[in-house]
């Protein structure tokens, strides 16, 4: 055997001693102790391509597939793709003071709100403050499709999503609504 042979073989060896699995991530991101690890495939999930559903050409089929979509939404409580009823169990309407925050990854501000008549009256007072700094609404209470469009009349032109909201507890420190979460504050 020559040298150059050997020397193949060594490195050979040694390229698959020491390789690294390719496909190896880490899991964690930083470890701050137990209550603040947070998983990686948090962060991962923007990466995988969600599948797409398209609809196909022909009218009559579209027009099929769209009802059905539409009839089931309605026999499950739904109101515009939403399920009710909406229910939070860690947050309540009540007055609170306001207050400095420090979120600084809070790049639109939130406004929380449900259909109770405290709700109502405070979108209907700050609506045209909200429009202007362009404030996406979380409704974290409705009992019905009625309290949906009630929301939704009252802030007319705002976008919302409607969903329970018991993760903004944990996230923001808030257990009251109706309420303004932007960068810097926390306000009523």
């Amino acid at each position: 055997m020559s040298t150059l042979q050997i020397l193949k073989m060594m490195a050979t060896a040694l390229t698959v001693f020491t390789a690294v699995p390719i496909g190896a991530a880490p899991v964690v991101i930083y470890d701050a102790g137990e209550k603040s690890t947070q998983s990686m495939q948090t962060y991962l999930r923007v990466l995988h391509k969600p599948a797409q559903f398209v609809l196909p050409d022909d009218p009559e089929t579209r027009a099929r597939i769209q009802q059905d979509l539409l009839d089931r939404a309605k026999a499950h409580g739904g109101y515009g793709g939403v399920r009710v009823p909406i229910r939070t169990r860690s947050l309540t309407p009540q007055r609170i003071a306001s207050e400095d925050a420090y979120f600084p990854n809070l790049s639109i501000p939130l406004f929380i709100v449900g259909a109770d008549p405290v709700s109502l009256t405070w979108l209907k007072q700050w609506r045209e403050a909200l429009l202007k700094v362009g404030a996406v609404g979380w409704v974290v209470q409705a009992e019905n499709a009625e309290e949906l469009r009630a929301v939704a009349e009252a802030g007319a032109g705002l976008r919302f999503m409607a969903m329970p909201g018991d993760a903004l507890t944990d996230i923001f420190g808030v257990n009251a609504y109706p309420v303004l979460i932007s960068e810097r504050a926390i306000e009523q």
